[in-house]
């Protein structure tokens, strides 16, 4: 669990079965056709409605014509009624790459608009046209916003906001059974995947709880297992609930065709809305969960959060922050790790032996509080994996080592940065749906790459070139 990238979802609700551009809009293309063209970019001004529903004013940009649609695409300023206003890119309406945000003094009509309600806050700073404030978008979800210089506090948390002021939500799945936190706030920062994320680790078929009631607004089913490679970006089962307090709830990755909700139906706290699973771009199953307000239909803010494990709505005995990465979180909050072994400054050091709250068991050396060098893990409940017992490196596998996964198959060979990268050999199951028997020969980040050979149960086999888990020359097939 690691990689992931969860994209906005669409304003409008898909179906499990339908298929949809950025717009909206169904595009098949015929056999034969040729490649359609790409359409020219123009510049023009869209003037949005008076009621617009996320107070918008007008863009001024660059823009793309798909039929009646006007699209957003490349270089635009997007105003607010309220003074507020967005220079930078967008890629197929949403917001994409670096720009500019500032608040004029006025709002459109004249009257105060957010300048003077953040001057009434005491704010220190406040973005104006001539010392914007620099942000970066990806795929529409805010993922930096700050000084233009890129400091080393880019990625910390923010700091003057009132911690008791946070929303408080749920935790997305029952807490009488502890799930590892795989990746926080800061992590998705890093990875310019947003502000405010977290990633549980769950079992595939958990079950998925609402963290806070609301209107389901929009769902997506239909997509199958994914894998950690950038063509699975954005092909994900997801649930997005309108919260009561106007913010949206995002939960992907979720099993297919196990949605338990309906678009519009209302959903309490604790309500079960679907199962865990292992869709889109991801590295193994887990739960990527965040909140965020919706300041234009194809532009998401993540917001910070507290949670708790309380099952009762409206009753939060124990409020904690989910910070704390390869820490599983239950009812109270973080479930302190057991350890037995040599110690340093920086945590153990040397050989010793860590219980986590999820199950699982750490046998071998550390350096400066990570496994490192020769080890033994036992995975737990959370993950597909078995065991692994080879080589690691801060934490990840990394060197040579043995992997087994929880349904069987197995890899020897060399690794890098927790992923299959090198020679090895990688034995499939009894039951492989393609009647796999072995794989030997090279590997590039999870994938045959490279030269190997490949060979089936029924005495067919391959050797030769592979190129992303493909075969080059289908002529080596015997």
């Amino acid at each position: 669990m690691g990689a992931c990238c969860c994209l906005p979802s669409r304003s409008e609700p898909e179906t499990p079965l339908q298929t949809k551009n950025a717009n909206g809009d169904a595009r098949t293309r015929k056999s034969g056709d040729r490649k359609a063209k790409r359409p020219d970019v123009i510049r023009q001004v869209l003037k949005y409605e008076k009621d617009d529903p996320w107070g918008r004013d007008k863009y001024d940009g660059e823009i793309i014509v798909r039929g009646s649609q006007l699209v957003r695409n490349g270089v635009g300023l997007l105003s607010w009624k309220d003074g507020r206003c967005y220079n930078g890119r967008f890629q197929e309406d949403m917001a994409h790459g670096e720009g500019s945000f500032w608040v004029k003094k006025e709002a459109v009509d004249g009257s105060p608009g957010v300048y003077q309600a953040l001057v009434a806050k005491g704010k220190k700073f406040i973005p104006v046209e001539d010392k914007p404030d620099k942000q970066e978008w990806n795929y529409g979800v805010r993922c930096y916003h700050g000084p233009a210089e890129k400091a080393d506090s880019r990625y910390q948390a923010r700091e003057g906001a009132d911690e008791e002021s946070l929303t408080i939500l749920r935790l997305p799945f029952e807490p009488s059974k502890p799930r590892v936190l795989s990746s926080g706030p800061l992590g998705h920062r890093e990875a310019g995947d947003g502000e405010y994320a977290w990633d549980y680790g769950m079992p595939i078929g958990s079950e998925v709880l609402a963290t806070m009631g609301g209107e389901v607004l929009r769902y997506a089913s239909h997509f199958p297992e994914g894998r950690p490679e950038p063509r699975f970006r954005g092909k994900d089962n997801f649930v997005v609930i309108k919260h009561d307090d106007g913010t949206l709830g995002t939960y992907c990755h979720l099993l297919q065709n196990c949605i338990k909700v309906q678009v519009a139906q209302r959903v309490v706290s604790g309500d079960v809305i679907g199962f865990s699973g292992n869709s889109g771009y991801t590295s193994g199953p887990h739960l990527h969960f965040h909140v965020a307000r919706e300041v234009d239909p194809q532009m998401f803010i993540q917001v910070p959060a507290r949670f708790t494990g309380d099952p009762i709505e409206g009753k939060c005995d124990k409020i904690f922050i989910c910070d704390k990465v390869n820490v599983c979180y239950g009812m109270d909050g973080p479930i302190s790790d057991e350890y037995e072994g040599d110690e340093g400054a920086d945590g153990p050091e040397g050989y010793g032996v860590l219980n986590r709250a999820d199950g699982a068991v750490y046998t071998g050396l550390w350096k400066t509080g990570k496994m490192h060098g020769e080890g033994h893990l036992k995975y737990g409940e959370t993950d597909r994996l078995d065991e692994y017992t080879g080589q690691f490196a801060m934490g990840a596998r990394n060197g040579k080592g043995t992997l087994t996964w929880s349904d069987g198959r197995k890899y020897s060979g060399e690794w890098e940065e927790n992923q299959i990268n090198g020679e090895g050999i990688l034995d499939y199951t009894k039951n492989d749906q393609f009647k796999r028997r072995r794989y030997a020969g090279q590997f590039f980040n999870d994938m045959r790459h490279g030269h190997g050979r490949l060979e089936w149960g029924d005495g067919r086999w391959y050797e030769g070139p592979w190129q992303h888990d493909a075969v080059v020359h289908r002529r080596n097939l015997y």
